[in-house]
């Protein structure tokens, strides 16, 4: 099939290009699907001042073009998709692409305008978390279609990134910068900055996944704040790392640091982490978010850094529980929603 899908942010390294969670899961889709031998345009404001078409400094993805959004206008294809943390946010659903089915993804509760007005036969709801189901009862669109794997197939094209010997912390996380979270995870990632700053043994330059203004930098005694990096750069951190150091705003991030083998730090409360550690018998390692705490985060880290027992025992548990977060189970169940669509 033609499929077109819209990535949100400025795509300056095409499929790595991810400012936010919605973004990670249209790149995760449109690599699964071209993988799968489908033909791929994604939409997005594409930045080529290196004169690369939006790739950067990433390999083209083989079957996906980029195509700047103000092109979308009528474009013809069997299937197009975007996705939105809400309502009204997309570009492209303003220049609508001539597609057979549109799927309109969302990730979040806040269902304003999804809910209100019914939508013409051919737009669908998809939604890859299960409690944005919960706010699907009354929805005019009707409850929509289930694409909950998409998040994390990242393992797949990992044999293109550049493996080192690891050692470390990746530190990513949406504060202390980001407006609208709790003074208590302010906190954390101060002392968890902190204690990069005192430790040689991590690495002077911390990738962190932020909700800062692209391209915008921040600095922190030795540790430089890098919001607009490329994801590809994220996922070779990951690989490179021994321990994942997010503050407590949930997200995706630790699960895709586990299945690199990152270990990430775990909080009480987070509804991968907490069931991670009870599973590997070690929540007295579980920070709690409310309860800043040098010493507790030291102490964690202590363990998770030397202790290579206590790390092979959380990557095991995290590889099963992660384990249909994989691109097979994205494309079955990307192939189920075609056919209940009737594509």
């Amino acid at each position: 099939m033609r499929i077109a899908i819209e990535l949100h942010g400025t795509i300056r390294h095409g499929l790595w290009s991810a400012e936010r969670g919605e973004s990670r899961w249209a790149q995760n889709l449109a690599a699964v699907l071209a993988r799968a031998g489908h033909e791929l345009i994604v939409f997005g404001p594409v930045d080529n001042q290196d004169g690369r078409d939006g790739w950067g400094v990433m390999p083209p993805f083989p079957g996906v073009r980029l195509l700047d959004w103000t092109l979308s206008a009528g474009f013809e294809c069997d299937l197009y998709t975007d996705t939105a943390w809400y309502s009204g946010k997309s570009e492209v659903a303003r220049h609508l692409p001539r597609a057979k089915h549109i799927l309109r993804g969302y990730f979040s509760r806040q269902l304003a305008g999804v809910t209100e007005e019914p939508w013409p036969a051919h737009h669908h709801l998809i939604y890859p978390y299960e409690h944005t189901a919960a706010g699907m009862k009354d929805c005019a669109n009707g409850p929509g279609h289930f694409l909950p794997y998409v998040m994390l197939p990242l393992e797949w094209w990992m044999g293109e990134l550049p493996v080192a010997e690891r050692g470390g912390v990746l530190w990513g996380n949406k504060t202390p910068l980001a407006p609208g979270l709790p003074e208590s995870y302010r906190e954390w990632a101060l002392y968890a900055l902190e204690w990069m700053d005192r430790h040689a043994r991590v690495p002077k330059t911390i990738l962190c996944a932020t909700d800062l203004p692209a391209g915008q930098t921040a600095k922190f005694g030795h540790a430089t704040v890098l919001p607009a990096a490329p994801f590809g750069y994220v996922l070779d951190f990951m690989h490179r790392a021994s321990v994942c150091l997010n503050t407590p705003a949930w997200g995706s991030f630790p699960m895709e640091a586990s299945l690199e083998g990152c270990v990430p730090i775990g909080w009480w409360g987070d509804p991968f982490l907490e069931p991670l550690y009870r599973a590997a018998g070690e929540t007295h390692l579980l920070l709690d978010p409310a309860r800043p705490s040098r010493a507790a985060l030291e102490a964690a880290l202590d363990v998770l850094l030397y202790d290579e027992e206590v790390r092979a025992v959380l990557r095991l548990v995290a590889r099963k529980r992660l384990a249909p977060y994989s691109p097979g189970n994205t494309l079955a169940c990307f192939e189920r929603i075609v056919q209940e669509i009737g594509l």
